[in-house]
């Protein structure tokens, strides 16, 4: 079973396209040359998969991807309350859902009603944590091993690829942030599984004459729902072995400067 779409429309509208937590709108404005972005996830308060957020065999398999089971959500605090399972309960989630939808509610009936006062949420990069180098990565265990956890990624790659070679990259720079984002918390067979499929992917890539760098960085998150906290940033780069970024360590290590 999947979120129908009057479902989902029900959702946004009730919650009048903000995040049920930082009140932030989920649709951005375009710009000049794009259409509007939207940054609204619809998010589980408890998860119909075993081990997923928020888990309880005993809830009904009909009601998870109801209306009352669903929070509309940034992607940064969907990302938060399915990480801090302690802190954001089933419970908590629910008061949250209910005290937005009424906020929303009386807001748009023309009843003052003070919204609550959250702090912009904003991310601190701190010098001493952005690479200067990407180490060179060969497996896809090793890439697995930096991309779960992570927040999102700032990706590099050359601006003078073929439409095949784009296709290549992009699809793997594509596949590597879709997986760091659904296997956290997953099971260890699916991660392994994943790590040969990247293992492939990467072999692909050096058939094609590139090689895959990649690092983490820390960051502080501060505002919203909660303490400030530190987050982590994959930085992932895809280059061309004869690139001029790519160097040679004396421990014959391939570094890429990002």
């Amino acid at each position: 079973m999947a979120i129908t779409d009057k479902t989902r429309k029900i959702l946004w509208a009730k919650s009048g396209g903000r995040c049920a937590m930082c009140q932030h709108a989920l649709v951005l404005a375009p710009t000049d040359s794009d259409d509007e972005s939207v940054v609204g996830e619809e998010c589980h308060i408890v998860s119909g998969a075993a081990g997923g957020p928020r888990f309880d065999p005993n809830f009904p398999k009909d009601d998870v991807d109801s209306f009352g089971n669903l929070l509309l959500l940034c992607r940064i605090h969907h990302k938060q309350v399915d990480d801090q399972t302690v802190a954001f309960t089933a419970s908590i989630l629910r008061d949250i859902k209910v005290k937005h939808e009424v906020w929303v509610h009386e807001t748009l009936e023309n009843k003052p009603r003070e919204a609550p006062k959250v702090a912009p949420v904003k991310r601190t990069r701190f010098k001493s944590e952005i690479p200067a180098q990407l180490p060179m990565v060969t497996s896809g265990k090793a890439l697995l091993d930096l991309a779960l956890g992570c927040f999102g990624q700032y990706p590099y790659f050359g601006d003078d690829l073929t439409d095949e070679e784009m296709d290549l990259v992009g699809g793997f720079i594509e596949a590597v942030q879709d997986w760091g984002d659904v296997l956290d918390g997953s099971e260890v067979v699916e991660i392994m599984r994943a790590g040969k499929a990247i293992d492939a992917m990467i072999v692909d890539l050096a058939e094609h004459g590139f090689l895959v760098f990649a690092a983490v960085e820390r960051q502080r998150l501060e505002g919203g729902v909660g303490p400030s906290q530190m987050i982590c940033l994959l930085h992932l780069s895809v280059a061309r072995g004869s690139d001029r970024s790519v160097v040679v360590k004396e421990d014959g290590n391939e570094m890429n400067r990002g």
